[in-house]
């Protein structure tokens, strides 16, 4: 049997409203759209279809293109979306 009250029932509620709300803010990570900057292939985060970087210095830090790629299109799903945010 199941005992509760009307508090802990709104509780339940918004942890589970806030799990399971609307899922179309994350579109843009499981359909990114993609964009070429000196030969390295980035997921595009910004409203720019031009961008300059200094290839000669991120192959210094990086080692390769890969490396930059990897970092420069890592996401952190907690900027994104409210599903990963704690109350």
């Amino acid at each position: 049997m199941e005992i509760s009250n009307k508090t802990i029932n709104e509780i339940l509620k918004r942890a589970y409203d806030l799990k399971y709300h609307d899922k179309s803010e994350l579109i843009d990570v499981v359909w990114p759209d993609f964009v070429e900057v000196e030969g390295c292939i980035v997921i595009k985060k910004n409203s720019e279809d031009h961008i300059e970087i200094n290839i000669d210095h991120i192959i210094q830090q990086f080692g390769d293109r890969s490396g930059f790629e990897a970092s420069e299109s890592h996401i952190h799903m907690i900027d994104i979306s409210k599903t990963f945010k704690s109350n």
